[in-house]
């Protein structure tokens, strides 16, 4: 299912490796039947660190074994989104937009921008109803 796929760290990195990205537009489900992920998701593995305080929860390595026999490892100690590594406004707005797109009722690019904009305002807005309305 979706929520299983969102939570598979073997499908997450997968996603990423053969896609360069992960969006939500990866658990839809022809996404998540696309064979060459799930083949590349079979060869993963993940250990949880036991050892890191719930302060270094969020970062994680990435150890990759190539067939030549070379080991690729890259680290991430505050992703994307951490106090420590805050996203742009921009960025914001693109997620915003992003996840918008598949809302129930989905808005329009155009739309989101501009309640995504509208919400860097809310403190000096006089009526927060305004970003309901087109």
């Amino acid at each position: 299912t979706a929520i299983d796929a969102k939570f598979s760290m073997p499908f997450t990195v997968a996603t990423a490796l053969r896609h360069r990205a992960v969006g939500l537009d990866a658990y839809l489900p022809a996404a998540m039947h696309d064979g060459e992920v799930l083949q590349l998701a079979d060869r993963i593995d993940h250990v949880v660190e036991k050892s890191w305080t719930t302060e270094q929860a969020t970062r994680g390595t990435l150890n990759l074994h190539t067939t030549d026999g070379r080991l690729l490892s890259h680290s991430v100690l505050a992703p994307l989104g951490h106090p420590d590594n805050p996203m742009s406004a921009a960025a914001m707005a693109d997620k915003f937009a992003q996840c918008a797109a598949y809302a129930r009722e989905p808005l329009a690019p155009t739309r989101a921008a501009a309640i995504a904009a509208g919400i860097g305002r809310l403190e000096t807005m006089p009526d927060i109803a305004t970003l309901l309305t087109p």
